[in-house]
């Protein structure tokens, strides 16, 4: 991204011609916290050079399992920023999260899921189609990750511009 984003069609979020896919990268994920499933997270990292807003994006999997984002995240340029299942309870275990509201009817698996992070398109401007989502970023991970054990997380290379491969 090499404009700053702006809310040139007065929809409230970002326009979004001033995003691509890879602008928010998933960095880190808990998937089977010690505890229960309500501490799950993830992290993200901005790779750009422009604040990201996040309201209104949608988390999804493949199965259909689906949450907007209501709340006001902004993941300032080159920073990272974790969204949790349950901010109160991702909190136990230390950890600080950039979301308040809890995810409903969104979860993730411990052994085989997907995170997508998708952008709705409101514009008719590329990279968007009216009325069609923008993907920001998807991470498809099964048992084959060995980070599926309780309690352990998964982090991808710091340095990856992607994270489709286990080997990132």
């Amino acid at each position: 991204t090499s404009t700053p984003p702006v809310d040139n069609d007065c929809d409230g979020v970002f326009d979004e011609e001033d995003l691509d896919g890879g602008d928010l990268l998933i960095t880190e994920i808990h998937a089977n916290p010690t505890g229960g499933a309500t501490k799950e997270w993830f992290e993200i990292r901005n790779t750009t050079g422009n604040a990201i807003q996040m309201q209104n994006m949608r988390l999804e999997d493949d199965d259909g399992e689906s949450y907007i984002i209501p709340d006001l995240i902004e993941v300032a340029a080159g920073a990272y920023a974790v969204l949790c299942r349950n901010a109160t309870e991702a909190l136990t275990q230390g950890v600080v999260c950039a979301n308040v509201s809890s995810w409903n009817g969104y979860s993730l698996s411990n052994s085989t899921d997907e995170i997508n992070i998708v952008a709705p398109c409101t514009d008719e401007v590329a990279p968007c189609t009216l009325g069609g989502d923008l993907d920001l970023d998807t991470v498809d991970y099964d048992g084959s990750w060995n980070f599926t054990n309780q309690g352990v997380s998964m982090g991808f290379d710091p340095d990856a511009t992607q994270n489709e491969s286990v080997n990132n």
